[in-house]
């Protein structure tokens, strides 16, 4: 049996060690599934055959424009401040989001140079 979440509210959401991305349906352990299931920021959805989501992320991946091209988590550009009034969390889900290393970085300041960086590259 599968489970799938959803972010229909907000741009990203780091939970239990996923991050969920507005609009991006993604597979989710029972317990997640369980946890996610009152809450009206997500749709969550049971039964749903693993083979159906492998579909899915292929025709994803076909239909990209081109290998290596990041795929920015929101479609324009954090300015810095905006950026240091966010909380840590809030940041590092922002990096997951450009798949940036979270590791690579000690502090929000450092979060905020590597998403402004991330962002250029991005082409935002």
């Amino acid at each position: 049996m599968g489970y799938t979440a959803k972010l229909i509210k907000g741009l990203t959401y780091d939970v239990h060690g996923k991050v969920l991305r507005k609009d991006e349906e993604i597979p989710v352990s029972k317990e997640l599934h369980d946890y996610l299931q009152d809450n009206k920021h997500f749709e969550v959805k049971a039964n749903v055959s693993s083979e159906k989501l492998k579909e899915q992320k292929t025709t994803e991946k076909d239909q990209g424009e081109g290998k290596g091209k990041i795929e920015p988590p929101y479609t324009e550009a954090l300015t810095e401040d905006e950026l240091k009034k966010m909380q840590k969390d809030e940041l590092e889900s922002i990096i997951v989001g450009f798949d940036g290393d979270v590791a690579s970085v000690k502090n929000n300041e450092e979060r905020v140079a590597l998403i402004l960086k991330l962002q250029t590259e991005a082409g935002l």
